[in-house]
């Protein structure tokens, strides 16, 4: 059981990291600067790094505005509210509230089932951590951001 799961999320990394490189190579296109924040860590002794985790993947720039942006990817056609890291919504949503308009945060997950991108903005990410019930997001939510398909992404739409 254990290599199973050793497999499964060996598997899931290199479609996250096939995803992040995709979004990457989007935002390139579009002329969108972006970083890619490295995944952090911290030293606990003379020689023991322990991983740290990190509130968003990318900062992006267009026009004067900033995005903090975390990629998720899932299988299915829904994302469940389960799946919001909460230390990312929270530092994302904190950005977004002290940055309007400028600066905005949230997710960009790929349904990859169904071909589609959204961007779930961070008030939503936030809302859906303290709104006391269970659901999940789903790429035809009104309030959500069509960025197109998985290969014709169009991630300057987040900014609409």
């Amino acid at each position: 059981m254990k290599i199973k799961n050793v497999l499964r999320g060996a598997q899931n990394q290199h479609v996250g990291a096939a995803f992040e490189a995709t979004f990457h190579d989007a935002c390139t296109r579009e002329g969108i600067a972006i970083t890619r924040m490295p995944d952090g860590c911290k030293q606990v002794g003379a020689t023991r790094l322990i991983r740290v985790k990190t509130p968003w993947d990318f900062i992006l720039t267009r026009n004067g505005k900033t995005a903090f942006i975390d990629t998720k990817t899932t299988s299915d056609d829904t994302f469940p509210f389960k799946s919001i890291e909460p230390h990312q919504a929270e530092a994302m949503y904190r950005h977004d509230c002290e940055g309007t308009p400028n600066v905005i945060g949230g997710y960009v997950i790929e349904f990859r089932k169904i071909n589609q991108v959204i961007f779930v903005p961070a008030m939503h990410l936030h809302n859906a951590l303290h709104c006391g019930v269970k659901g999940s997001f789903k790429p035809t939510d009104d309030f959500v951001i069509s960025l197109g398909s998985s290969y014709r992404m169009r991630v300057s739409s987040i900014w609409i």
